[in-house]
């Protein structure tokens, strides 16, 4: 993350302390912080775009933290946002990532979440914090992919990753029976011939 740069709003003046030199340790620069929305918007006013912008949802004053991403979101379309909350409903993260924030770090992790989300938004992939993601999908992988359970998916996404079955029964704490019948299983619910057929289907179905 050496070179880069980074904003924080947050009105917690000691959870700012420990944003910057958090930042500061990993190399990137910190182009300021700010309390509220408008400080952020004045901020960037005057210093531009950062490459990362993190902020509180709950902010005081007239604009929070989806207020004030919408706003910077319409003039700068490439900023890289992450939203800081203690909310863990899943419709309400939805709701978040759909307004166009990158990504979503619950305030009760640790700083290396927020490293990690910087680490995928520089990959170019949204982030959602490791606490919540794995229940999310879960809930998207049931409600798109109904013939198939949990470790199906998992398995379809490793053969499209090209793993063998060795590979994949060493990974998922599993015998190559089990995977292969998992395999088959799979191909014959999906009405598929082969592992190419499964992974044209998992590319065209958000799988991978």
């Amino acid at each position: 993350m050496k070179n880069r740069t980074v904003i924080f709003a947050d009105d917690h003046h000691i959870l700012l302390e420990g944003l910057v030199s958090m930042a500061e340790s990993n190399g990137m620069e910190v182009l300021g912080t700010a309390p509220n929305g408008e400080e952020v918007l004045k901020l960037i006013h005057s210093k531009g775009a950062p490459d990362y912008l993190v902020l509180d949802i709950e902010m005081p004053g007239g604009k929070d933290g989806i207020t004030t991403a919408a706003i910077l979101k319409k003039k700068y379309p490439h900023l890289k946002i992450v939203i800081l909350s203690m909310h863990k409903e899943k419709e309400f993260i939805r709701k978040t990532l759909q307004t166009g924030v990158n990504a979503y770090v619950l305030k009760d992790s640790g700083s290396h979440e927020i490293l990690q989300a910087f680490e995928a938004l520089e990959a170019g992939k949204s982030y959602i914090d490791a606490k919540m993601s794995a229940s999310l999908l879960q809930e998207d992988n049931d409600a798109a992919h109904p013939l198939l359970s949990p470790r199906e998916i998992e398995i379809i996404r490793l053969i499209a990753e090209q793993q063998t079955t060795s590979q994949i029964a060493t990974q998922l704490h599993l015998s190559k029976h089990t995977v292969e019948t998992h395999r088959k299983n799979i191909l014959f619910k999906l009405e598929l011939k082969n592992s190419a057929g499964l992974v044209k289907y998992a590319i065209k179905n958000g799988i991978i």
